[in-house]
């Protein structure tokens, strides 16, 4: 496989001339995250070819994201390091939905679904409560 990181702003719904399997990365410093809105094509593609894992790994990370930055606002110094730390800091600083959240990535990362389609739509019903 391949991995191409394109640090840019523009979303990738305004690109004109289509990009086929390309993940769109975000970078903010030296940290690299990838935002769910601008991978919709990737992810509409794999679920039509019932490939999830990629699904899976592009929504976890949003989430992931989303519940660092909520972190972030209670505690402007947190720096990621490690899903763990992700979960313990949420028991610290977030509301009950959010440290519930934590917990799932935690536990998805410690002990995977067998099914893939299982996650994939826990997945999804997490990211529409934090859109």
């Amino acid at each position: 496989g391949c991995c191409l990181v394109l640090d840019r702003e523009q979303p990738a719904a305004q690109i004109q001339i289509p990009l086929y399997k390309v993940c769109y990365v975000k970078r903010t410093g030296h940290e690299f995250y990838i935002k769910q809105q601008d991978n919709r094509n990737i992810i509409n593609t794999k679920i039509k070819e019932k490939d999830y894992s990629n699904c899976i790994f592009l929504l976890f990370n949003e989430i992931k994201n989303i519940l660092i930055e909520k972190i972030k606002e209670k505690n402007p110094n947190y720096v990621y390091i490690t899903i763990g730390d992700l979960k313990n800091k949420s028991l610290k600083y977030l509301s009950s939905d959010l440290q519930s959240y934590a917990i799932i990535l935690y536990t998805l990362v410690i002990n995977p679904e067998e099914d893939e389609l299982y996650t994939l739509n826990l997945l999804f019903e997490i990211y529409k409560t934090l859109i």
